[in-house]
């Protein structure tokens, strides 16, 4: 008889013991973020967005159709449209066209050589001028920028080297990137 009231009794709920773990193992996370230090990346990085028109490049006159076409995005954008919407309409560049022109976060050295030195040496915020490049056209913003403590020193170095009288060189600084727009 006791063995039939024994199975005839309610399992315990351990309910509560679960959601008791789950908010620990919760709790346990947000203060391990709390405490941890923020890592900063050993690669500079730069964020931008740009609309590309391609063209043919052994047809001159597909060329200038192209550079045309820039010119007068350009000129919208100046006089107040919308870079986004008009980097949807018109860019050629599908996978930054859909999101407005955005070519997402950068790593220093991988963009093409006239499209990197606007990247890393323009004010954040400044439309730039028509840009050639391989893939055809393009006019750019940037919108964010993070120099590396490794750059950022290497800069530095650079400058100090200007601005010694001894070593025979312009004493004319280099720009020093600015810092990401918050």
């Amino acid at each position: 008889m006791a063995s039939d009231l024994e199975s005839q009794a309610e399992p315990k709920d351990r309910t509560k013991y679960m959601w008791g773990a789950v908010i620990l193992i919760f709790a346990i996370l947000v203060a391990a973020l709390a405490f941890q230090e923020r890592v900063t990346p050993n690669t500079s990085m730069v964020r931008m967005k740009h609309i590309l028109i391609r063209f043919n490049a052994g047809d001159p006159s597909d060329e200038a159709r192209a550079r045309e076409v820039v010119r007068g995005l350009r000129e919208r954008i100046l006089k107040g449209e919308s870079f986004g919407k008009l980097a949807e309409e018109f860019s050629n560049d599908p996978q930054s066209a859909s999101r407005g022109g955005d070519l997402g976060p950068m790593e220093k050295g991988t963009l093409t050589d006239s499209m990197e030195r606007f990247a890393w040496t323009a004010p954040i915020g400044q439309l730039s001028d028509v840009i050639k490049s391989s893939y055809g056209y393009h006019i750019a913003v940037v919108t964010e920028r993070y120099i590396s403590e490794i750059d950022r020193l290497e800069i530095e170095r650079k400058n100090q080297e200007r601005q010694n009288p001894a070593s025979g060189e312009s004493s004319q600084p280099e720009a020093a990137p600015a810092a990401p727009a918050q």
